[in-house]
């Protein structure tokens, strides 16, 4: 699911946010909501439902598991998963427009993808 904010502007600029580990879309759209984001088209997508390791295998909305709180356990092929999430957004907001500048940002989990996506992505990120 996405939600989008100011969808019907006619805008250029697309920012993506990704919310942290346990939350969803709708955490941040208040926040989004402000009119200081009326330039921009914002999309908040939801992660999947994962069983998160560190958390005793409890199911909830995770771009990747987290085995533990070391950094070398992290899975990339993870991060991979959760990218394909993003080339989708990203290609269908590049075919409606092609001069879209697409800006990539998030909290907590979502921070942290939106780095690795943006150091790795085919596509041209505007800003993290």
């Amino acid at each position: 699911m996405l939600l989008h904010i100011n969808s019907g502007s006619a805008s250029n600029k697309t920012l993506i946010w990704l919310h942290g580990l346990g939350a969803d879309s709708n955490d941040f759209a208040p926040f989004f909501s402000n009119s200081c984001f009326n330039e921009y088209e914002i999309i908040l997508p939801n992660a999947p439902h994962r069983k998160i390791t560190l958390n005793q295998n409890f199911e909830m909305r995770a771009w990747f598991d987290m085995k533990s709180l070391n950094l070398d356990d992290l899975d990339e092929e993870d991060f991979m998963k959760s990218s394909k999430i993003l080339d989708a957004i990203i290609v269908d907001k590049l075919k409606k427009n092609p001069k879209t500048k697409i800006y990539i940002g998030g909290f907590s989990q979502g921070a942290a993808l939106s780095i690795f996506y943006g150091l790795n992505s085919i596509y041209k990120i505007n800003d993290l």
